[in-house]
């Protein structure tokens, strides 16, 4: 490209050509006396940028036994940039699996937020039941409640004898007969509704009494 400068603390400038390729086969560099730059202190590099090949970013651990790799995975059709925002303080983030982030967080979602998603699914709640909260207010899927049998269609109510003789003789005969058949088919409504309302109360829709 060009013949370009560099400098060491105070000494410079250096110059050398950026396209003259590199005769080195064992890794020695010969005719070079210096591989590398070593600071033990802060080293402030004046360059408008670092290129750094496939093989990544080398950043050595805490005990230098290993060196974590900084590369980039994807093959891009042109420059981007990577940018992270830290604030003024000191972060840390930690990873406990391989996250993959696709339009994350674009809402809070702290613990004491109010939060409104698109679709919830819950693995744990079984398909097309009700739904209730449990003694750890965790979702938790209402069982269902045994089918009660269908109420009767229809009852008869016996009818009163055809021209009684005397006024004692029909209200003897609704009382000994068609009241006693009213009452029974009312009863058996009143025991049906009981149950629905037993089987409502134990799927926790309604508050027992």
């Amino acid at each position: 490209m060009a013949i370009v400068k560099y400098y060491i603390g105070s000494l410079g400038p250096f110059t050398y050509d950026d396209t003259d390729a590199v005769n080195d086969v064992d890794g020695d560099f010969p005719g070079e006396t210096q591989h590398a730059l070593l600071s033990n202190g802060d080293m402030i590099l004046g360059v408008v940028s670092l290129t750094f090949t496939n093989t990544g970013l080398h950043i050595q651990d805490t005990n230098a036994s290993h060196d974590l790799i900084i590369k980039p995975g994807s093959d891009i059709t042109a420059d981007r940039t990577y940018t992270i925002i830290t604030g003024d303080a000191d972060r840390t983030i930690t990873f406990s699996g391989n996250p993959t982030l696709d339009d994350w967080f674009d809402q809070a979602v702290k613990a004491a937020s109010t939060v409104t998603f698109g679709n919830i699914i819950d693995s744990g709640l079984t398909a097309s039941l009700l739904v209730e909260t449990d003694g750890s207010k965790q979702l938790s899927s209402v069982s269902k409640q045994a089918h009660i049998t269908d109420a009767s269609a229809s009852h008869t109510v016996t009818d009163p004898a055809d021209a009684p003789a005397t006024a004692d003789a029909l209200r003897d005969d609704l009382v000994l007969n068609t009241i006693p058949s009213m009452e029974s088919a009312l009863d058996a409504l009143g025991v049906k509704i009981n149950a629905i309302l037993a089987a409502i109360e134990t799927a926790k829709i309604l508050n027992t009494v």
